[in-house]
C-alpha cells in the first residue's frame, strides 16, 4: 500500500485536489487517480520501482501541484514485511488569502 497523508493521519482534502500515483507500467492501469480520501493504492507485486506521486492543490495560483519519486522497494518474499514511511514537509510562500484558509483548516 502507499498513500498520501498529512501528519499524524491528519486530513488533507481542505487543499488537495487530487493525487495521482504512477505505478509501473505492467500494472492494469497504472495511471491511479484519487480525488477523496483515502489517498492510497494498495497492489500486490513483485518487485519494486520507482513511483511518481503527484499530489494537486486546490489552488488557483503557483503552486498547483507538487511531485515526488517514491523508491517502493519490497521485501524478499519469506521474509517479515516492510514498513517504510517517508514524510515530507511542504512549505508554502506567500500563499493566496484563499488558499491560507483551506490549509489552516
Amino acid at each position: 500500500m502507499v498513500f498520501v497523508r498529512g501528519p499524524k493521519t491528519g486530513d488533507i482534502q481542505h487543499f488537495v485536489e487530487k493525487v495521482v500515483f504512477r505505478l509501473h507500467e505492467s500494472f492494469p492501469k497504472p495511471k491511479r487517480v484519487c480525488k477523496e480520501p483515502p489517498y492510497k493504492v494498495e497492489e500486490s507485486g513483485y518487485a519494486g520501482f520507482l513511483m511518481p506521486i503527484e499530489v494537486y492543490f486546490k489552488n488557483k495560483e503557483e503552486p498547483k501541484k507538487v511531485c515526488f519519486n517514491y523508491d517502493l522497494f519490497l521485501n524478499l518474499e519469506g521474509n517479515p514485511p516492510v514498513n517504510h514511511l517517508r514524510c515530507e514537509k511542504l512549505t508554502f510562500n506567500n500563499p493566496t488569502k484563499e488558499f491560507r484558509r483551506k490549509l489552516e483548516v
